[in-house]
C-alpha cells in the first residue's frame, strides 16, 4: 500500500510513490538536416530516462532513441522544417523544496512541486493509413507524446502486360501526429521507398500492406511551458 498519494477524484491518482511524474527538462528548437521532402533529425539531451513531445504541425516522427551512460540521442524524420520539441524526464532535478514525494523503498523523488509535470489531456489512436483525429478544450496549448506510429510498408505493383516481366515500388511509413489549435490528427509520412523489378512472373514482395499502422500518441497540454 502507497504512503502518499493524491487523487484528483475517483480512480484517478495523480501524484503516488509508487511511480515517478516525468517533468519537464528543457524545451528545444530542432533542424532537420538534408534537402528534399523527407529529411532527418536528431537531438541528444542527458538524463534519466528522457522522452519527447512534438509541438504543432511538425510532420515529425521519432525513429529510435540510443542511450550512452545518462546521455539519450532521438533520431528521426520530418517531411516539415524546424520544429518544437519537450523534454520529459524523471524529476531529479528539481528545487526539493515545499512539497516533495519519495518513494520509501529506495529514496528517489518521485515528485517535486518545483518542477513543471506531463499533464495528459487526451489518447489519440487509429490507423495512420486511414487517418483520425480528436477534438481538446479550446484555448490551450498541445503536444504529442512522441513513441507508438506504427511501421508501415506498401508494396504496389505487379505484373507488367501479364508478366513475365513484374515491377513492384515500396514504400515505407510511419504514422504522424499534428496539431493545430486544438485537434491533433494522425496522418502518415513516407520514410523509404525502393522500386523492385524481375523477369521471372513472380512479383517481390507481392503487392499489400505489410507491418503494423497503428498509431498511439498521449496528447499532452504544454500551457505555459
Amino acid at each position: 500500500m502507497a504512503f502518499a498519494r493524491i487523487n484528483a477524484g475517483p480512480n484517478r491518482v495523480v501524484i503516488s510513490e509508487d511511480w515517478k511524474n516525468l517533468a519537464l527538462a528543457s524545451k528545444q528548437t530542432i533542424t532537420p538536416s538534408g534537402s528534399g521532402v523527407l529529411k532527418t533529425w536528431s537531438l541528444t539531451v542527458a538524463g534519466s530516462n528522457p522522452v519527447l513531445a512534438f509541438l504543432g504541425e511538425s510532420n515529425a516522427v521519432l525513429g529510435q532513441r540510443t542511450q550512452s551512460g545518462n546521455t539519450f540521442t532521438f533520431t528521426g524524420w520530418t517531411a516539415g522544417g524546424s520544429f518544437t520539441a519537450y523534454v520529459f524526464d524523471e524529476p531529479t532535478f528539481g528545487q526539493r523544496k515545499f512539497f516533495v514525494v519519495r518513494n520509501p523503498s529506495n529514496n528517489q523523488v518521485v515528485f517535486d512541486a518545483t518542477l513543471k509535470f506531463m499533464r495528459v489531456r487526451g489518447l489519440l489512436q487509429g490507423n495512420a493509413n486511414q487517418g483520425g483525429s480528436i477534438t481538446l478544450p479550446a484555448g490551450r496549448t498541445y503536444a504529442a507524446l512522441a513513441g507508438s506510429t506504427g511501421n508501415i510498408m506498401l508494396a504496389i505493383g505487379g505484373l507488367v502486360g501479364g508478366g513475365p516481366q513484374w515491377q513492384v515500388q515500396q514504400l515505407w511509413r510511419k504514422g504522424v501526429v499534428n496539431i493545430n489549435g486544438n485537434v491533433a490528427s494522425i496522418s502518415a509520412i513516407d520514410t523509404a521507398q525502393e522500386l523492385r523489378t524481375g523477369t521471372n512472373n513472380n512479383p517481390q514482395p507481392p503487392p499489400g500492406n505489410y507491418g503494423q499502422a497503428w498509431v498511439r500518441a498521449p496528447i499532452l497540454d504544454v500551457t505555459g511551458y
